[in-house]
């Protein structure tokens, strides 16, 4: 008999996993479209290049606080954080 390995309650969804690959992926556009450094655009933000880097990785939880802070040092309405990143390579 197999049994079905619990799934837990605190684990993100995938639903919740593309939210953050999205968000991820269109600040690393941004940034890349800035020609700014992780260590540049972290100073912008007011935040350390280490946490700019798992949020570009899709490693953390970002605050409200933390996602105003990005989009204002990439100067882009927060919206545009959570917008379809094939749109914007074209």
């Amino acid at each position: 008999m197999a049994f079905a390995s619990p799934v837990s309650p605190c684990a993100p969804s995938f639903e919740e996993q593309a939210v953050h690959q999205r968000v991820a992926c269109n600040v690393r556009l941004l940034r890349a479209d800035r020609l700014l450094s992780l260590t540049q655009a972290a100073a912008l933000a007011g935040i350390h290049w280490r946490h700019w880097q798992k949020i570009e990785g899709a490693q953390v939880n970002l605050t409200l606080q933390t996602l105003v802070r990005v989009a204002r040092a990439m100067s882009v309405d927060v919206a545009e954080l959570f917008g379809d990143p094939l749109k914007r390579l074209n």
